[in-house]
């Protein structure tokens, strides 16, 4: 099972004023564009802060994955999958805001590493549920961190009845960070 933390358990004073502040300010659907040299700055870790919507049955206790290209790796760009841990309390139910922190530390080999830019195509980030519990999300943050730096790699405000489902009258099983099919997918 994968070592995941909450922000908000980790002591991080830092980010938790960074999520904050993103939220406080009403950050755009849209990250900042980051220069050249930002794009190649490896991320050695990332939280994902996924806010469910707050409309009836928007909830879920389907399980979720998170989908991403790598581009600089030895045998070209490749599509990583990593799942988000269930917990022993109800996690995204309606209106609840939830942290998890994929480990990416397995990519980080062979020469093999994520930058920023490959959090910044927002066609190449993915959700996907494995279950037929229907969730919508209502936001979307992805915070990085390179050494002692933290950036906001991406985020978004999810397009309103762009439920993900594995049930196709209630909608697709994976949708990328515009709330358009996945993809990354078959």
């Amino acid at each position: 099972m994968q070592n995941q933390t909450s922000i908000f358990t980790t002591g991080s004073t830092f980010l938790r004023v960074l999520l904050l502040g993103t939220i406080m300010l009403g950050w755009s659907a849209s990250a900042p564009t980051p220069t050249l040299a930002q794009n190649q700055t490896r991320v050695d870790f990332i939280w994902v802060v996924l806010q469910t919507d707050s409309a009836p049955n928007a909830g879920t206790n389907s399980d979720i994955q998170i989908l991403f290209k790598q581009t600089h790796g030895p045998s070209g760009p490749r599509i990583i999958i990593r799942n988000f841990v269930n917990r022993p309390w109800d996690e995204n139910e309606a209106g609840r805001t939830e942290t998890y922190t994929p480990r990416l530390e397995e990519l980080q080999t062979n020469g093999a590493y994520m930058t920023v830019a490959d959090f910044q195509n927002k066609s190449d980030i993915c959700f996907q549920i494995l279950g037929s519990d229907a969730w919508l999300l209502n936001s979307v943050w992805i915070i990085g961190r390179s050494g002692d730096n933290f950036m906001l790699l991406n985020s978004a405000i999810w397009p309103q009845n762009a439920w993900l489902s594995t049930k196709s009258s209630e909608g697709l099983n994976a949708r990328n960070l515009y709330g358009q099919k996945c993809a990354l997918t078959n």
